[in-house]
């Protein structure tokens, strides 16, 4: 996991060097009916919600899982976390930003001009068109299916494609820039990566989820 994440770290110091370029490539209007269609849908696999239904079932229809939900919920809550404080310091525009002329002029010249800096006016970033960096969503969906791939291994491919169709929605409906995706997925390999790991936090984790847990009158 620390290796996928040093990978995607420099893929998204490479991209941030061609994301206009990048995500003119990847527009959703490319893509017609059920494609289209599948795509857009994709996001909820990245929402609280779906979290929920899945934590819900594997509660209800896999009693002897209830004790690995804790690990799974981290995986899924921390890194978005983390990638929500850098939001709050590093300023990038959104690429929606630059369809509403009202707020924007014009398209960026160049990909530099999409960075604004370090907070607005030394104050917290707390504006929306202006948390580019990273992609909350990705950090989510990639903590979820990295955590999913741990408590059910037979299901990885799924997962990984679930996470990867969900982060490439953010793209191509221009909620965010190529960099910013890789970058989160980048943030979440090394922190729910280490989750799944049999040492430190792991460890404790596995220890707590060995012991028996009491079902009676809760299934």
């Amino acid at each position: 996991m620390v290796v996928a994440s040093a990978v995607c770290a420099l893929l998204a110091a490479a991209a941030a060097r061609f994301d206009i370029a990048l995500l003119e490539l990847l527009q959703p209007d490319k893509l017609r009916g059920d494609a289209s269609r599948i795509l857009k849908l994709s996001e909820f696999f990245a929402h609280g919600m779906c979290v929920a239904v899945v934590v819900w079932a594997t509660w209800v229809m896999a009693p002897a899982y209830r004790r690995h939900l804790l690990r799974l919920l981290m995986c899924v809550i921390w890194p978005p976390l983390i990638v929500h404080a850098i939001k709050t310091i590093v300023v990038r525009r959104r690429p929606t930003s630059y369809l509403d002329h009202l707020l924007v002029p014009s398209y960026p010249d160049s990909n530099a001009q999409t960075w604004q800096g370090l907070m607005l006016q030394g104050d917290f970033n707390l504006v929306y068109q202006s948390q580019s960096f990273p992609s909350a969503h990705t950090a989510m969906v990639v903590g979820f299916a990295i955590g999913m791939c741990w408590l059910y291994p037979k299901g990885k491919y799924l997962f990984i494609f679930l996470a990867c169709l969900a982060s490439f929605q953010r793209i191509a409906f221009q909620a965010h820039w190529p960099s910013d995706v890789l970058a989160s997925a980048a943030v979440a390999m090394l922190i729910s990566g280490g989750l799944i790991q049999n040492w430190g936090l792991g460890y404790l984790m596995g220890r707590f989820e060995r012991e028996p847990f009491q079902t009676s009158g809760l299934s």
